[in-house]
C-alpha cells in the first residue's frame, strides 16, 4: 500500500485504506480513512496550486514537492501505520498457528511412518 502511495499519491493510498479497513470489518477506521482521503485530496489541490503559483512567481523553490513529501510522511505515520500494525500482528498470530500445525503434522507423519516400518 505504501509503495502505491509513493507512486500514485496518498489519495490512492487512502482509497486502499478504505477498502482494506472495510474488508477487515473496522467501521470506525473506514470513517477515519475517508477523512484522510478528503484531506489528501485537499493537499493534492494545494500542491497543484502551490506549484502553479511557484512557477509564476519564483520557479526555483520546490514548494509543492516539500508540501507533498511532508503530507506523505504524515499520512504514512498517522493513517497507514495502524493498518500495517494490525496486519502484522494478525500475520504473526497466523504464522504461529500455522507453525504449530506444521509441527503437529510433521510429528504425526513421523510417528505413522515409524509405525508402518515397525509393522513390516
Amino acid at each position: 500500500m505504501a509503495a502505491w502511495s509513493l507512486l500514485f499519491t496518498p489519495v490512492f493510498g487512502s482509497l486502499l485504506l478504505i477498502y482494506n479497513w472495510h474488508v477487515l470489518g473496522q467501521a470506525h477506521a473506514v470513517r477515519s480513512a475517508r477523512r484522510w482521503l478528503l484531506a489528501s485530496m485537499a493537499v493534492l489541490v494545494l500542491e497543484l496550486l502551490a506549484g502553479a503559483v511557484n512557477e509564476r512567481v519564483n520557479g526555483s523553490t520546490p514548494l509543492a514537492q516539500l508540501i507533498g513529501a511532508a503530507w506523505l510522511g504524515l499520512w504514512l505515520l498517522a493513517a497507514a501505520a495502524p493498518q500495517w500494525q494490525l496486519v502484522r500482528r494478525a500475520s504473526v498470530v497466523a504464522m504461529r498457528g500455522a507453525a504449530g500445525t506444521g509441527r503437529w503434522a510433521w510429528r504425526w507423519c513421523a510417528a505413522w511412518h515409524a509405525g508402518a516400518r515397525d509393522s513390516r
